[in-house]
């Protein structure tokens, strides 16, 4: 099997001989001017905006200035569930995009927020461009929207942050806690009284006294939104990786490019599954040093409580996916292959990486 340290070799090999037939290898690009305008509902300074600022470095390199960006962060060009719809109508080429805005469309991407799966998003991450390019019902509901994945992006588990330490199953029962999508069914079979209201929302909430916790976020999205702020306790709970999220451009743009630039692009794009890891790692030693500045107390789960915790919730993040996916059209038997073809691949990338998720590498930080 294929796996992260074997597809990372490739990638190498592939930059270092400039293999034929990639003409992002070459020096001078094919003429005139690229503006590519790039959107992200995050803002500038999250882990991912970083990730793709060094990709889209990557592409003007490539094409010795060619390509130039335009970049909108934080929502002010597209929301979150605008991003889609504006790839597809043009109001934007490239955009960071996580398809759990758009369940209707994207049912099997969104097996990603299955609780429990994986803290590895390095792993996942590696799962998923694999899926990409092996399983033809993945990579078409991609197309079939007219949309080119460029790199899916590892996403960080998710955290729970209070005002009280919150380390295994019974500090969650009756806890009023923000969450969203399938990793709220979780602290709902724990006991929990989930709000699934709008993360920016939370701050005024827990000053209200109206939630006691937040989830459903990671690392660097809560320490970006302030979140710490209002709170003292951070805990990694092992649910895992929340969403899928990618960088991905219009198809329809895509192909209108120049060759030499659609080139640069895949190369970017495929060597930043080396770099993204490795960005994710500064930064998170970053926002783990800013957390403990502030007074946070940084814990994980022992494995033991994160394993009780699974077991109570047993299959519901399945279930209701399941349900979700064979609503929206898709059928049972493929659905349930692709969440067996999913799961194995993540689990074979995990034995071959040895990625320490941020929060994960924070807590165990003295």
């Amino acid at each position: 099997m294929v796996t992260l340290k074997t597809r990372l070799a490739a990638v190498a090999g592939a930059v270092a001989l400039c293999l034929p037939g990639v003409a992002a290898c070459s020096s001078g690009g094919s003429g005139d001017k690229v503006t590519v305008q790039y959107a992200s509902h995050i803002g500038d300074s999250a882990i991912h905006s970083l990730q793709a600022e060094w990709m889209m470095d990557r592409v003007v390199e490539l094409t010795d200035g060619q390509v130039e960006f335009k970049t909108h962060y934080s929502a002010s060009l597209l929301g979150g569930e605008e991003v889609m719809p504006g790839m597809q109508d043009g109001r934007v080429d490239m955009a960071y995009w996580a398809p759990a805005y758009n369940p209707a469309q994207m049912p099997l991407s969104q097996a990603a927020g299955i609780p429990f799966v994986s803290v590895n998003p390095a792993a996942y991450s590696e799962a998923l461009r694999k899926l990409y390019e092996d399983n033809d019902d993945f990579s078409n509901e991609f197309s079939k929207n007219g949309i080119h994945v460029l790199n899916f992006l590892g996403t960080p588990s998710s955290v729970l942050g209070s005002n009280k330490p919150v380390q295994n199953m019974d500090d969650l029962d009756g806890l009023k806690v923000r969450s969203v999508g399938l990793q709220a069914l979780a602290l709902e079979a724990a006991g929990s009284e989930v709000a699934a209201i709008p993360l920016n929302d939370s701050i005024e909430s827990l000053e209200r006294g109206l939630l006691e916790a937040y989830s459903g976020t990671t690392m660097d999205a809560a320490l970006s939104l302030g979140l710490p702020d209002v709170t003292t306790e951070m805990t990694a709970p092992g649910t895992g990786v929340p969403a899928l999220t990618v960088l991905a451009v219009s198809e329809s743009k895509f192909k209108s490019w120049p060759e030499d630039v659609q080139d640069a692009f895949v190369q970017a794009g495929q060597e930043l599954y080396e770099q993204a890891p490795v960005i994710a790692v500064e930064e998170g030693a970053t926002a783990c040093t800013k957390l403990k500045e502030a007074g946070v107390n940084v814990t994980a789960w022992s494995d033991e409580n994160v394993a009780v915790w699974a077991a109570k919730t047993g299959t519901a993040g399945l279930d209701a996916w399941l349900k979700s996916a064979t609503d929206a059209g898709v059928d049972k038997e493929k659905a349930e292959a692709f969440y067996e073809e999913l799961t194995a691949d993540v689990k074979a990338e995990e034995a071959d990486s040895d990625y320490v998720d941020a929060i994960l590498a924070c807590a165990a930080k003295k």
